[in-house]
């Protein structure tokens, strides 16, 4: 038997952590930090925390002027160059 999540018109999945670090193109340490600091999420039973992703940016857009580490929110991350790694 095959189980298919049932998904609504109009109605945001809830993403984890993982999932949400990977939209916002930052380390799932960094979430949990933000969340620390007050992003919204919800708590599903005792110990499941899942993101709604346009809340959780919403939420980080509205820091972007007072916390610069997230500023870059959403967006690709800048390629660095490691000078002397011995990489072409």
């Amino acid at each position: 038997m095959t189980v298919v999540p049932m998904v609504l018109p109009g109605v945001e999945r809830l993403v984890t952590r993982e999932e949400l670090a990977a939209i916002m193109g930052v380390h799932p340490a960094t979430v949990d930090r933000l969340r620390r600091d007050g992003m919204p999420s919800i708590v599903i039973g005792r110990r499941a925390r899942r993101f709604r992703p346009s809340v959780a940016l919403a939420w980080a857009a509205a820091r972007e002027g007072s916390n610069t580490e997230v500023s870059d929110v959403g967006a690709e991350a800048p390629v660095r160059s490691v000078a002397g790694a011995g990489l072409a």
